[in-house]
This record gives structure tokens, C-alpha cells and sequence, in this order.
């Protein structure tokens, strides 16, 4: 099975949402189990028939399209089991703990920057460059009041952390850069600066681009997606792919495990150059933890 989407008009939650109630239908349902919210909202507040919630975009430059697919371009997929990710996770934990506080980090802090480093590290870049990370955040619980869970559209809010390479590599500072990142998604879903960044892109509606930035990752999906609930009559799938519209240098796909209990596969499109560095880093895939 394959599809297409423009991210534009709806998130990953909402993509695998219509997914599974489409595999619902074709399983013989006659009703689905998460009907979708299609009612309108801006930052937050319900619109009504009267109000014009319609936005004009500027004509796309040529420029601003995807270029093609550079046969220089390397997608791997890379497999960590849930022992893996308890020990990012501990680590984390651990270095915090010996600072002489306690804060219970999320396993996807821990992985996010797991990958940052490890790809950082395999693109042999100097001390003083910088290098960044961008990544989405569901605003749904967010906003006061909330958006339904069910909404279904966009509500994502893209998150980017900058940082120099010699500071993100040095292990002594792997607590201050984890911070870093959670204080960076705390201040993103704060619910004044949702509504600050959706009415500022009101006055001025443009397409967002990740892409063109020097040193840049950008991890996209999510491992608790539903992935393996889209059983079409078939079965459930045996694996699921990001398509050629969403493959560029830097770019890191999540999806959960297919042995499931935390396990997550990563799709990770580098340089191929990068990519012999990375897929021989026995940091970045932990192979003491896998001789032990």
C-alpha cells in the first residue's frame, strides 16, 4: 500500500489516523473506532461559518521545490530494541543523578540526542561550526482549551535547537544540551507561543522548509504512531517507509518497532560518505551493549 500527503494539510497522527479507519473500511467496518474531528479551529478558538479561516499562499518558487533524488544520497534503516533504548535513557539518567538531581528523561530526548551526536560526529565537522536539530511537536493538549484529540489537520509546531559541534560532542556536557532540548519543547508548547506563531504565519502565510541548512538533522514520525494497527485484510504490515518526497540529507525517520514494547526503527538518509562513517560507530549502535 502507498499514499502521498502534503504535511502541510495534515500531521503524522492525523495521516496514520485516516490510515487506520481506511484499513477499517476495507476490513468490512461499516463504522470506524477513532472518527476524526473535521471541525475548524484557529489558535485554538472554534471558526465559524462567518469567519474567513482561508489563508492565500504566495506562488511556489522553483527554487522552493524538492530537487531530485542525488544518487549520492544513502538511506539506512537501523534497528534498536528495547534494551537499547533503556540504556540511552539510563545514561541520560544516570549523568543527571551524579550532578545531584533527579529528572525522569523521556526515552525520545535520550534517542533524539543520541542520533544528533553520532551523526554530528560521523560528519567530521570542526569544533566551532554549528549544527542543528529540528523536530515537530503535537499541539493538541496544548492550547487552553485543547484541541480533541481527534482534530484532524495540522497541529504540529516545528521545534529547532542550535548548538556548536564542540559543545554537543563533549560528553561532559550531554545533561546541559538535554536540557537544552527540553527546555526548547516546553517554551514551543507553551499555549501563548502557539498562538503567537499561528497568527504571526496568518500575516504572513509561507511554506515552511527544513531543507538548505548546513549541518542540520530533522527528525520526522513518531514511534508510538499506530503503525502496525493498519491491517488492511492482509494482515499486519510487515514494515512501514517513508517515500521519495521526504528523503533529503539529515533526515531521520521514527517508527516503532515492529517486535513492539519500545523498540524503534530509525530511518536515517546521510551522505553516503557519512552514512560508511555512521553504520560503522560502535557508539552510535551500541555494540558493547550488544556483546554483554
Amino acid at each position: 500500500m502507498a499514499f502521498s500527503m502534503n504535511h502541510m494539510v495534515v500531521d503524522g497522527y492525523s495521516a496514520w489516523q485516516f490510515i487506520n479507519s481506511w484499513s477499517e473500511i476495507c476490513r468490512g467496518s461499516l463504522t470506524i473506532a477513532n472518527p476524526p474531528s473535521h471541525q475548524r479551529f484557529r489558535a485554538g478558538r472554534i471558526c465559524t461559518t462567518n469567519q474567513n479561516s482561508k489563508v492565500y499562499l504566495q506562488s511556489v518558487e522553483a527554487a522552493q521545490r524538492l530537487p531530485p533524488l542525488s544518487h549520492d544520497l544513502q538511506e539506512t534503516l537501523f534497528r534498536f530494541s528495547k534494551d537499547k533504548i533503556a540504556h540511552l535513557k539510563s545514561r541520560i539518567n544516570t549523568h543527571e543523578k551524579k550532578r545531584g538531581t533527579v529528572t525522569n528523561y523521556s526515552s525520545f530526548k535520550a534517542l533524539a540526542i543520541h542520533i544528533w551526536v553520532a551523526i554530528t560526529r560521523a560528519r567530521n565537522l570542526k569544533s566551532e561550526e554549528q549544527t542543528t536539530m529540528s523536530f515537530s511537536v503535537d499541539c493538541r493538549s496544548r492550547l487552553i482549551p485543547p484541541l480533541p484529540k481527534s482534530y484532524f489537520g495540522n497541529a504540529v509546531h516545528l521545534i529547532r535547537m542550535t548548538t556548536t559541534v564542540g559543545e554537543l560532542l563533549n560528553d561532559a556536557n550531554i545533561i546541559s544540551t538535554v536540557n537544552l532540548l527540553q527546555e526548547s519543547i516546553e517554551t514551543a508548547q507553551r499555549d501563548e507561543r502557539i498562538r503567537f506563531k499561528i497568527e504571526k504565519w496568518m500575516e504572513n502565510p509561507n511554506l515552511t522548509s527544513v531543507q538548505g541548512l548546513a549541518n542540520h538533522i530533522v527528525i520526522g514520525s513518531s514511534p508510538r504512531f499506530p503503525v502496525y494497527e493498519s491491517d488492511f485484510g492482509f494482515g499486519r504490515p510487515m514494515c512501514a517507509r517513508s517515500g521519495g518526497g521526504n528523503k533529503y540529507d539529515g533526515k531521520i525517520t521514527l517508527y516503532p518497532g515492529k517486535e513492539g514494547g519500545g523498540s524503534v526503527d530509525m530511518e536515517i538518509c546521510l551522505w553516503s560518505s557519512v552514512m560508511q562513517m555512521l553504520d560503522s560507530d560502535a557508539q552510535f549502535l551500541l555494540q558493547d551493549l550488544n556483546s554483554s
